[in-house]
This record gives structure tokens, C-alpha cells and sequence, in this order.
């Protein structure tokens, strides 16, 4: 793959992220997945971020992302489009000597329309979905080097082919280990 990542700040408090990459990627038939190979295809993507600093500790930021994956079968291509809204507040660590914590809240949209029909579902409609996210992240650091990170979000899917839609909760605690 080859991407570029370019980073501009219009003012102290405010600035733009944008990411564009593409990625050539290739899967392996394997026994239990014998068409894998249809898979194999390009991925392009952009990503763009514009962050802004309420106040000192409080940061607002608007996400968009577009993705476009193509691959070996019509009905694994897919065009899908993103956005979130995350507002996060650092504050001082409740432990005496701590570095600062920081909570996030987050909401976001997807929008994702395939290429084709796939033919073991429908042979004449293409499949879409339109999944929507809702999260709270936790970072605490430990020492310069570990953190924790906790982390709850609820995903929901609504697909025009009921088997696909869904409703997720996922609870997650991350040790991480800084380099």
C-alpha cells in the first residue's frame, strides 16, 4: 500500500488531519474459506479530522471517511461513507503524582452500498447498510510508558437484507505498552 498523511493548523486551537492511502490486498484460499480469493482487490481510502480545542482539556472534533474496496466479485465491492462527532475532556488524575486522564464521547454514521447482488441472497438487489455507532472511551495512564484504556460502545446495523442487520455491545479494557 501507499498512503500520505498531511496535518495543517489553521490557529493554536484548531487543525486538519487528512489521510489518503491505498492498499493492494490479496487473500489466500484456505480450506475453510475456498473463495478467498475473490476478495483480493484494492482498498482506497481518505480520511480527514478537524479537531478544535474548546478550552484548555476539552477538545471537539468532526470525522469524515470514505472508503472504496474492490475486489474479484461485484458483490464484494463496496462504497461507504462515515462520520463522527467525538468530544473529549482530559482532567487531573485522582491519584496524587498522576498524569492526566481523558474521557471521549462519541457518535457516528455509516453509510455502505455494494457493487452488485450477491447471487446466494438476491439475484436483482444489491445489498446496503447504514450502521450507527455510540461510545465512551477511558484512557488512564499508568507510568510514561503503560496505559489503561476502557472502552463501551453500541453499534447498530440496518441493512436492506434483515440478516444482516445487527445490534452490538462491546466492553473493552486495553493495556497498552508504549516504544
Amino acid at each position: 500500500g501507499l498512503g500520505l498523511d498531511a496535518t495543517m493548523r489553521f490557529t493554536e486551537r484548531t487543525l486538519v488531519d487528512v489521510t489518503v492511502d491505498s492498499q493492494r490486498r490479496t487473500f489466500a484460499n484456505r480450506i475453510d474459506v475456498p473463495t478467498a480469493n475473490q476478495l483480493n482487490g484494492r482498498l482506497d481510502s481518505l480520511r480527514t479530522r478537524l479537531a478544535h480545542e474548546l478550552v484548555p482539556g476539552q477538545t471537539i472534533s468532526a470525522d469524515y471517511a470514505m472508503r472504496r474496496n474492490r475486489a474479484g466479485q461485484t458483490f464484494y465491492n463496496s462504497d461507504s461513507h462515515e462520520v463522527r462527532v467525538t468530544y473529549a475532556v482530559s482532567y487531573a488524575s485522582p491519584i496524587a503524582g498522576g498524569s492526566p486522564w481523558t474521557t471521549s464521547v462519541y457518535a457516528g454514521a455509516l453509510r455502505r452500498t455494494y457493487g452488485g447482488p450477491d447471487p446466494a441472497v438476491s439475484a436483482t438487489i444489491k445489498r446496503t447498510d447504514s450502521e450507527s455507532r455510540l461510545g465512551i472511551n477511558h484512557f488512564v495512564p499508568i507510568t510514561p510508558v503503560w496505559s489503561l484504556l476502557f472502552g463501551l460502545e453500541e453499534a447498530r446495523n440496518s441493512a436492506n437484507f434483515t440478516n444482516f442487520n445487527y445490534k452490538n455491545t462491546t466492553l473493552s479494557a486495553t493495556v497498552i505498552r508504549s516504544f
